[in-house]
């Protein structure tokens, strides 16, 4: 154990017009910045739906200040709309590396969910996709990372850590295969963690499940999740019944980050939290004059802090 404790959007892309130029992007505010969430003293782990990146979103040179205001340690990206374009961001955040799910739609095109990284904290040991031939619960392929934490201390967690973009819009058909996706994941991991010849290591779930926790029983489709609290914990649950909200246009939480058991005590003291960049960003004093559900997304990035022990 690491003593850390360790502690509605589219199924299609759209592109639009790219965003500001380059010469208009955001400064990076520095270390003072009101952005910023990332310290020393804890372990960030976050989702964050891209909005079919860049195309409807920011440019690289907008968004790479941004994330480095940020300063998170580790998030699972949505909706990647251009690899090159991803790759240029990648460029301007040294600190990070990324890995990018390698699937595409019938039609050649594509929305990526992946991974970005500080490299200096963690190690992708393997990844791979999940389900991709299941394009009834899942139009776009889970996928998932084998990724190893390094405490300053020397000590180590290894984790399974995988990514979501279930289906979106509403309706009766829709809410069935989002069910079945949650269903389908809920046994894989069960699998996976408890299998006794060779067990895998603990599991965050994390990304755009497209989805409310808080709905009625009868119309929730976390169920299998919600129905298995001795294995699994959903870390958003307590910020989505109290009203908070991870998508802008309508103010609903559909973004959300879930653990395994065991990684309970890692995760001991963790706090999870929404990033209200849509408020945020409109301060002059954080130097970003431009609204950020129109430039940037219409998604918030969401969080969850781990106490960084010392030993």
């Amino acid at each position: 154990m690491l003593g850390v404790a360790l502690g509605a959007c589219s199924d299609d892309a759209d592109p639009g017009d790219g965003g500001v130029d380059a010469a208009d992007a955001v400064v990076d505010a520095g270390p003072g910045s009101p952005l910023r969430v990332g310290s020393p003293y804890t372990l960030e782990l976050a989702t964050w739906n891209l909005r079919n990146f860049p195309d409807e979103g920011a440019p690289p040179a907008d968004l790479a200040p941004l994330m480095r205001d940020l300063d998170l340690d580790f998030i699972a990206v949505q909706e990647v709309d251009d690899v090159e374009a991803w790759q240029a961001l990648v460029a301007l955040l040294p600190a990070y590396d990324s890995a990018l799910s390698p699937h595409t739609y019938g039609s050649g095109d594509y929305q990526k969910v992946g991974f970005l990284w500080k490299r200096a904290l963690f190690d992708l040991e393997d990844s791979e996709m999940l389900f991709a031939d299941d394009s009834y619960a899942f139009v776009r392929p889970p996928f998932q990372g084998r990724f190893t934490a390094h405490h300053p201390s020397g000590a180590e967690l290894t984790f399974l850590a995988i990514v979501v973009h279930l289906k979106a819009y509403s309706g009766q058909e829709e809410e069935d295969r989002r069910r079945a996706a949650v269903e389908a994941l809920t046994a894989y991991i069960d699998d996976v963690v408890q299998d006794p010849v060779d067990p895998e290591p603990e599991v965050l779930l994390l990304g755009d499940f497209n989805d409310q926790v808080d709905d009625a029983p009868q119309v929730n489709v976390f169920e299998a999740l919600l129905n298995a609290p001795d294995r699994y914990r959903i870390l958003t649950r307590d910020l989505a019944e109290a009203g908070d909200y991870s998508i802008v246009p309508w103010q609903g939480f559909i973004d959300h980050l879930v653990i395994t058991a065991g990684l309970e005590n890692d995760f001991a003291g963790e706090r999870t939290e929404v990033i209200y960049l849509n408020t945020l960003l409109p301060d002059a004093e954080a130097g970003f004059p431009f609204d950020y559900e129109d430039h940037i997304s219409d998604h918030l990035p969401v969080v969850t802090l781990i106490p960084w022990v010392d030993y």
